[in-house]
């Protein structure tokens, strides 16, 4: 393939034909631009453009020249065999076409969110507690969630509480982060001497712990309490989070990569990362509702969480009574 036009192209910009055909050749060579542009006293849009293509190939350095001058017609010029540079000047056009304004809507896709979504955000993450049976030698992540008889209950899973014994042993550590991380207030304690556990039936894998009236009111000031009501209502494709505390330590949010992958009548299956530890994590979709507590997962291929409807049937199960 000819790389004349391109060069032409790339020296009618830069007026450095000689050290284009250098950075290219090197390019070639070693796949770098950087060491052969240091030190040049070369134009400083050329240099520019070379130093940002860093370790890329020469392909990359057409691709920053046409967004640096996306209506230089050299473009046109390039045979299509170059690549997607072709594509970027097509692009280039588009990004000319239209009115400029002081705004504009790029496309249909929802993106704007109102500014509470943050506060939203911080009342369900400071309601997440790290639980810890040093007695037991188990680590797990629970919430404290309204309901209950005395207004509040801790929700995890039953392999992290199993019996009411492993629930007075279990410490429960919350955790709040004001505007700086050094301003971190800390609650650590017993869930005991006297809590009240009931266990979901199985595969259900779920625990509720109810704590003194008085406990939970402290709490619900401090740290707030998650509404299992509303819930959301989590479809193949949905975005979720998974507040947790991953390996016992701090308290962490999967916020980058968590899809829903399928759900049933008793599991939602997600693509987001949780380690040891986090079971027992609140999923919530993006608007901060509850979709799900996380209890375990098949490396490698999806992490699964206890719907959220399976969890307020149960709830609502064991406070009527037999």
């Amino acid at each position: 393939m000819s790389r004349d036009p391109a060069i032409d192209t790339l020296a009618t910009l830069y007026e450095t034909r000689g050290k284009v055909e250098a950075a290219l050749e090197r390019a070639d060579a070693t796949g770098t631009l950087k060491e052969e542009v240091q030190g040049h006293d070369s134009q400083g849009c050329w240099f520019a453009v070379a130093q940002r293509a860093d370790e890329a190939t020469w392909e990359r350095v057409l691709q920053k020249a046409v967004h640096q001058h996306p209506r230089h017609p050299g473009w046109r010029n390039l045979d299509l065999d170059v690549g997607r540079v072709a594509q970027y000047a097509q692009l280039a056009d588009r990004l000319n076409e239209g009115e400029l304004r002081l705004e504009a809507k790029i496309d249909d896709t929802p993106e704007l969110v109102d500014a509470i979504w943050f506060a939203h955000g911080k009342n369900a993450v400071d309601a997440v507690c790290l639980l810890s049976n040093f007695q037991a030698a188990k680590k797990g992540t629970g919430f404290l969630a309204l309901g209950g008889p005395t207004g509040g209950l801790i929700v995890t899973n039953e392999h992290v509480i199993a019996s009411n014994e492993e629930a007075e042993n279990t410490n429960c550590e919350f955790r709040t982060y004001a505007a700086s991380t050094d301003d971190t207030r800390v609650e650590v304690e017993p869930l005991g001497p006297s809590p009240r556990r009931w266990a979901g039936a199985q595969p259900e894998d779920l625990a509720f712990v109810a704590l003194p009236a008085e406990r939970v009111t402290a709490l619900r000031e401090r740290f707030g309490a998650v509404r299992l009501r509303p819930a959301g209502r989590p479809k193949v494709g949905d975005r979720v989070m998974v507040i947790q505390h991953p390996k016992g330590g701090a308290k962490q949010v999967s916020l980058f990569k968590g899809e829903v992958l399928a759900v049933d009548g008793i599991y939602v299956r997600y693509s987001a990362h949780t380690e040891d530890g986090s079971s027992g994590g609140l999923v919530v979709d993006l608007m901060w509702r509850p979709v799900a507590v996380h209890h375990a997962g098949r490396p490698g291929h999806y992490n699964e969480g206890i719907h959220i409807d399976v969890v307020n049937a149960r709830l609502d199960a064991i406070l009527q009574g037999p």
